[in-house]
C-alpha cells in the first residue's frame, strides 16, 4: 500500500523515501532528540486500515523492539505542516 509512495520525517538520518521502497536493506531513522518525531507517507487515497506493519532494522543481528504510538491521519501534509 505505501510502496514508493511520497514520505516526509521532521528529521534526517536516512530518507523518509527508504522506508518505502521494497529494500529491506534500506530505512529511514526518525531521531527522538527533533523533539517529537514524526514520519509519515502519503498513500494517495483513503483506505480501510486494519493493521500496520513497521520492521526495524537490526542491530548486531539483533532485532530490536521499542514501543512506538501510531497515528493515522486524513490529510498528514495538512497535520505534519502544524508540527
Amino acid at each position: 500500500m505505501a510502496l514508493d509512495k511520497a514520505a516526509r520525517e521532521i528529521s534526517v538520518d536516512e530518507p523518509a523515501s527508504s522506508a518505502v521502497d521494497g529494500d529491506v536493506d534500506t530505512y529511514s531513522c526518525t531521531l527522538a532528540d527533533a523533539g517529537t518525531p514524526w514520519w509519515a507517507v502519503d498513500l494517495g487515497q483513503n483506505y480501510d486500515i486494519g493493521s500496520v506493519v513497521i520492521t526495524l532494522p537490526k542491530v548486531g543481528g539483533k532485532e530490536r523492539n521499542y514501543p512506538l504510538l501510531i497515528h493515522l491521519v486524513i490529510h498528514y501534509m495538512d497535520y505534519a505542516k502544524k508540527l
